[in-house]
């Protein structure tokens, strides 16, 4: 996977520099079954915010009991940042023997103050919300590198998944880092611009902030440009990527879907129903996510 392939991507790079250094970490058992222990991880995120909760990275995880180094996924969930598909996802993983660690994105969970609500942070203004994606980019990065140093994972087969928010987070983040060789976007695609026009509720606040700014739409382009997966994808071509979308998404746009796949040379497995409807379809999803980062399939 390649360095940036044309000018303008190379200046977009450069907004993400490689983090070299070394960092201190905590990790704390939480629980365990026969085939895998759960840890509480944290350590500080290199990008520093201006809400100090939001600079400590903290994970979830699934360490599997397996012998030998075994691949590792790296987990993105979903806006509403309760962890239920991730925690489905992890559970699946570590039983199958692929250690999962679920990275909390910036400004949830113990990444905000006690008494805010994760959506207030993230209507904060579209400069705020693409800040919020770099860091998570810079984040998901060394989480990277904490896995690749455990002494229980292949480092040559870290991977990484997300889930709708998460997703798109994922491709992002696979993009611009360049060596993820295998990766799964679920119900997420490319496009924001296009994702942040929908009617779709889950953008009303956003829409309404944009309008308010007097920001039009060639305007937003220019200002998502930074974390646009489509302005990285090409950097995926040769990644094994997987691709699961509802085909009457309303929030994530078919459309949008399209244009990830394309550019990634993606697998996509479409669902005859909408976004909040693949819930229905949460084990065969289980199934083929496992399926994909299986030791066997690297």
């Amino acid at each position: 996977m390649a360095a940036g392939s044309s000018e303008d991507q190379r200046k977009l790079l450069a907004g993400y520099k490689d983090d070299n250094s070394g960092f201190s970490y905590r990790m704390t058992e939480q629980g365990a079954t026969d085939l895998y222990t759960i840890y509480e991880v944290s350590f500080p995120s290199s990008f520093i915010s201006t809400v100090d909760e939001n600079n400590t990275i903290y994970c979830e995880y699934y360490k599997s009991k397996t012998q030998g180094r075994r691949p590792a996924v790296i987990l993105l969930d979903i806006m509403v940042g309760s962890k239920i598909i991730s925690r489905i996802l992890a559970n699946g993983l570590a039983n199958e023997g692929i250690s999962a660690c679920i990275m909390t994105l910036p400004y949830y969970d113990k990444r905000k103050p006690a008494d805010v609500d994760e959506r207030v942070f993230m209507d904060q203004g579209i400069n705020f919300f693409t800040d919020a994606v770099r860091q998570a980019v810079v984040d998901v990065r060394r989480t990277a590198r904490w896995l690749a140093a455990q002494d229980t994972v292949d480092s040559d087969k870290i991977g990484i998944c997300g889930t709708s928010l998460g997703g798109f987070v994922a491709a992002l983040s696979a993009g611009i880092d360049g060596r993820f060789k295998r990766a799964s976007f679920i119900l997420a695609g490319g496009d924001l611009t296009e994702v942040l026009s929908t009617e779709a509720r889950e953008v009303r606040r956003i829409k309404e902030g944009l309008a308010q700014s007097g920001i039009q739409k060639q305007q937003l382009r220019e200002i998502l440009s930074g974390i646009e997966p489509l302005n990285f994808s090409d950097r995926l071509r040769g990644a094994a990527i997987l691709m699961i979308n509802a085909a009457d998404d309303t929030i994530v746009p078919a459309g949008c879907a399209k244009k990830l796949a394309e550019s990634t040379a993606a697998r996509v497995e479409w669902y005859p129903t909408d976004h909040y409807g693949m819930v229905k379809y949460l084990i065969p999803v289980l199934n083929q996510v496992c399926d994909h980062f299986k030791a066997q399939s690297w």
